[in-house]
């Protein structure tokens, strides 16, 4: 299964080992193979995300955190919003989970 938005459920097998984060924050190294497990939070199915993802400005924030731009500017985002224009150039941007 091709994963295009870079999300991966509980259940599916890790295609590149690194860390990763739960879509409630909780971070957690795995190894090429390995099977992605539940929210080590409650027990409950789950995305995860690789931890050196970037999104890009205009795309959707898939989990609340903190995220640093191109720039070196950090933010805070809710699920569901979206990625602006870097606060420094406002210029689209690249933003990364801090």
């Amino acid at each position: 299964m091709v994963n295009t938005i870079h999300l991966h459920r509980s259940g599916e097998h890790v295609l590149e080992a690194g860390t990763y984060i739960s879509e409630n924050g909780v971070k957690s190294q795995f190894s090429t193979g390995a099977t992605f497990p539940a929210c080590p939070a409650d027990d409950t199915p789950t995305t995860w995300r690789h931890s050196e993802h970037e999104h890009r400005t205009g795309d959707r924030v898939t989990e609340t955190g903190e995220y640093i731009c191109s720039a070196g500017e950090t933010r805070s985002f809710e699920k569901g919003a979206y990625f602006p224009v870097c606060p420094v150039s406002g210029e689209g941007t690249l933003w990364k989970h801090v």
